[in-house]
């Protein structure tokens, strides 16, 4: 049976509040606290108990388990039995700009993404992958000046365009300021 159907919590509880809820229990079931209670209660319960904390059942299998145990047998093989420090990854020095960046297709962004190791989505817009790559490189106050500047450049380029379309129609504008 589920162990956590036997203490009554939901999959999700924390190790907190399984504790809490064995206790709860145990006070009830003890074999000492109620002579006439049958122990094998009181075992299913604490079994239940040691089952959810230790991450371990004989009689209950898991995904969760199968998981941990999983990710427990590999690091036990990948452990370094030397006792030299682990090789360096190789790092490779990359010669971008935001020019570069902003001249290459979808396809050549995600394939940077891969690079450097960054998880976009594949159906995320070129603006959006363009942004990701330059908000991993440069830090966060660099990138929201950049922005902010990128924001002002196009709102005077947008003045000087509708100074140039009343110039074109005869009208004497002041030139537009930065």
């Amino acid at each position: 049976m589920d162990p956590y159907q036997i203490l009554g919590i939901s999959k999700n509880a924390t190790k907190e509040q399984v504790r809490a809820k064995y206790k709860e229990l145990a006070k009830i079931h003890h074999p000492d606290k109620n002579k006439n209670k049958d122990s094998g209660i009181f075992e299913t319960i604490k079994t239940a108990h040691d089952t959810i904390i230790n991450g371990k059942s004989d009689d209950v299998e898991s995904p969760e388990t199968d998981v941990y145990n999983f990710l427990n047998e590999i690091k036990s093989k990948c452990k370094n039995t030397s006792n030299s420090p682990p090789p360096k990854p190789e790092v490779k020095k990359l010669d971008l700009t935001i020019d570069k960046i902003n001249k290459m297709k979808k396809v050549e962004l995600l394939n940077l993404c891969k690079t450097l190791n960054l998880v976009v989505d594949s159906k995320a817009t070129k603006e959006t992958i363009k942004d990701i790559i330059i908000t991993s490189a440069i830090p966060t106050d660099d990138y929201n000046r950049l922005k902010e500047a990128k924001k002002a450049h196009n709102e005077y380029l947008e003045k000087l365009e509708a100074y140039e379309t009343a110039m074109l129609n005869g009208e004497l504008l002041p030139f537009p300021e930065f």
